[in-house]
């Protein structure tokens, strides 16, 4: 199997063609989707930290630098656990990772 994230590459037909030639053989070609924010955790994580910097209306460039280091703060691990498994990814339970 060959995963390809580029299709757009491929619009052409004898590109396409040259990569089934030369490259593929009979091999099944799947080509993946766009970037989707939906299934990417650290857009997850952008939303918390952009939410707590909102909240603290940071207005100079050392006000921002403290709320910054303090929003990232705010981010727990099952903060993480969460974003990973709303985007799909197997994530164990933290009490099975703790007797492993």
């Amino acid at each position: 199997m060959v995963l390809l994230n580029r299709p757009k590459l491929l619009c052409d037909g004898w590109s396409l063609k040259l990569l089934q030639r030369q490259i593929l053989g009979e091999a099944m070609r799947l080509f993946l989707p766009a970037y989707s924010p939906d299934y990417s955790p650290i857009e997850e994580a952008f939303s918390k930290i952009k939410s707590v910097l909102r909240s603290i209306g940071a207005r100079t460039r050392e006000a921002l630098q403290e709320a910054l280091e303090y929003a990232c703060t705010t981010i727990t691990a099952s903060d993480a656990i969460g974003w990973f498994r709303h985007c799909g990814y197997a994530v164990p339970d933290e009490h099975e990772q703790a007797r492993a």
